[in-house]
């Protein structure tokens, strides 16, 4: 940055960036922008004196052409505005993302992740206590308490034979012989075994009897 004071420009073609004037005096001047760092200008005279832009600078004055030339006149006029005023509008930018919402304080999600290990164990050792260990040793209620589980001695379950298959076909020999043949059930009252295909034949040709009349 070049610092000028009291000096007197004429007829020249300044490059202004980052420059500092103090009460100079530009007479029939071009003072040239290129969009670098602003120049300071105090106390100074202007005479016949005009403004240029170049390289960045002239690319913003071309941006403000472009968006006048697609309808934004009003926003264009507001610049201008701005400049006059020596108020420019300052563009409106999102704040930064707090940084516990970025995914990158592992801090926070190692004490969530430790806080939610330590919560399903405490279930797991309930389920493991409440539904497993607990009912083993509970009593139930009342007068007649019982406990839960308890062993049948083996002198009360039935005797099952060595052979099943063979005490099996006993049994239904037995069963047809009892089916197929004559024999008494009580002799004193008369009462008697038929055969079932005989019983079959009386009750084909003479009905079933009626008992209700002989008072059985």
């Amino acid at each position: 940055m070049a610092i000028y004071e009291n000096e007197t420009f004429t007829n020249k073609n300044i490059v202004v960036d980052g420059n500092r004037y103090n009460a100079c005096v530009f007479s029939n001047c071009a003072l040239i922008f290129k969009g670098g760092e602003l120049p300071t200008f105090d106390r100074c005279t202007f005479r016949s004196t005009g403004i240029q832009l170049d390289d960045a600078a002239q690319d913003t004055l071309d941006y403000l052409r472009v968006l006048s030339g697609v309808g934004l006149f009003a926003n264009v006029d507001g610049v201008v505005n701005g400049i006059k005023s020596g108020e420019l509008p300052i563009s409106s930018r999102p704040l930064p993302c707090d940084t516990r919402n970025t995914g990158r304080n592992y801090g926070q999600l190692g004490f969530v992740l430790a806080i939610s290990a330590g919560i399903v164990m405490l279930l797991i050792v309930a389920i493991w206590y409440g539904y497993i260990y607990y009912p083993n040793e509970q009593v139930l209620g009342g007068e007649d308490q019982r406990p839960l589980e308890a062993q049948i001695p083996l002198d009360v379950m039935p005797v099952l034979p060595e052979n099943l298959a063979t005490a099996y076909d006993q049994h239904l020999t037995g069963q047809d012989d009892l089916l197929s043949a004559y024999s008494w059930i009580d002799e004193e009252q008369g009462l008697a075994r038929i055969p079932i295909d005989v019983t079959m034949e009386i009750i084909a040709e003479e009905g079933l009897p009626n008992w209700s009349a002989t008072g059985g």
